[in-house]
This record gives C-alpha cells, structure tokens and sequence, in this order.
C-alpha cells in the first residue's frame, strides 16, 4: 500500500489482527489513541478489538505492506497473543519482508493449498516477531522478564561471548 503525504487513515476498530511492514517513508501509526513512530524495517502489530489509524510524515509518504488475518492454527494464534500480553506494537524487523512478499505472491498466484501455506507463513513470521521481541530485548523490562529464568539467556550470553571473543 503507498500512501501519499496526505494520507490519512480515518480510526476504525480493528477486525481482525493486522501485520504491516513499512517499506519506505515514515509516519505514524496509532494503537487505541497511542503514537508509535514507523520508519523503514519496522513492523507494527494491530490487534483485533483495537482502535488503529495511520498517518504519513510530511515529505515522506508511507509505503507499506500489510496482512490483516486470523489465525487458523493454535500455534500461530498462541504467538501472536503472547506479543498482544507483551503489549508489544512496534518491532525492528526488515526480516519480515520475505515472508510478507512470499505470502503475497502466493495470494496472487492462487496456487494449489495456498491457504495452509499461508498460514505455515504466518506462523513463521509470527515466530520470527517473537524471536526478535526476546533477543533484541525490545523494551528492556520485557527482555528482562523473559529471560530472567530461562535458558536462552544463558544460551545468549554463551554465543555472545563466543562471537566477540577478541573484542574488548
């Protein structure tokens, strides 16, 4: 979706969740009255039940893709709802624009079982904004609580010390 730099899109209550990937521009998007800057490699969850509009900075139009969906597996319906309790909208994930892209293409070409490859897709970029949300530490406080009791940390710290031996 490209939106030019007066674009605004009017508040509506979300029907279903909804993935957008920002792909240019920058702008705003908005989570039941609550700001979040976007800018190129984000990803911004919307929420069934939320109230949601965007808007695009002066100068720099948005160009986005987005995926409004309910999931029909458990797997991937049980992901999204842990970043929901997170309370986790915005996340820095340029990785997302294959799995969108190959969700699209799929859509378009109608192919045969594309509806379980879409949602074996949506699962996977689910997991992949999860994975991001728990190793970047997306807000300090939640990276925190995660790891805090979990082997990951220990994992993490192991593979950072791994990598960056001969950095001081």
């Amino acid at each position: 979706l490209y939106s030019n730099e007066k674009t605004a899109f009017k508040e509506h209550r979300q029907r279903c969740d909804e993935i957008s990937l920002i792909l240019s521009g920058k702008g705003y998007f908005y989570s039941d009255g609550k700001k979040y800057d976007v800018q190129p490699g984000d990803c911004f969850i919307s929420f069934k039940d939320e109230l949601h509009d965007i808007e695009s900075q002066n100068g720099e139009p948005l160009r986005f893709y987005f995926c409004g969906f309910t999931a029909k597996s458990l797997r991937a319906e049980k992901i999204i709802n842990r970043i929901k309790e997170l309370g986790i909208h915005r996340i820095e994930c340029s990785d997302a624009k294959s799995i969108l892209s190959a969700m699209i293409d799929d859509t378009w070409q109608r192919a045969p079982m594309s509806s379980e490859m879409t949602d074996a897709r949506l699962t996977e970029l689910a997991i992949t904004l999860l994975r991001r949300i728990v190793m970047t530490g997306e807000n300090c406080r939640i990276g925190c609580e995660l790891n805090a009791h979990h082997p990951l940390l220990v994992y993490q710290i192991t593979r950072y010390l791994e990598t960056h031996i001969y950095e001081p």
